[in-house]
């Protein structure tokens, strides 16, 4: 299958071949359209910058909860 196919069948609750796996990727400019807020989620350079800046947990924290805030959303 492929990446596609399989988040389709995942979707319509069919079995895949195997479980989707970064297919997920959302742009965070996306995400905070959508969630009306700031992150450091999928943001590239600004997520970079976070991590040097002895930030690692906000970023990890951001990746945590808008993985499920984002789904709720929709």
């Amino acid at each position: 299958m492929r990446p596609k196919e399989r988040v389709i069948a995942a979707l319509v609750h069919q079995e895949p071949d195997r479980v989707p796996t970064g297919e997920n990727q959302v742009d965070g400019k996306l995400v905070e359209q959508i969630l009306d807020c700031h992150t450091h989620y999928n943001m590239g350079w600004h997520e970079l910058e976070a991590i040097w800046a002895d930030e690692r947990d906000r970023v990890v924290s951001d990746y945590c909860d808008f993985h499920v805030a984002l789904p709720r959303a929709a």
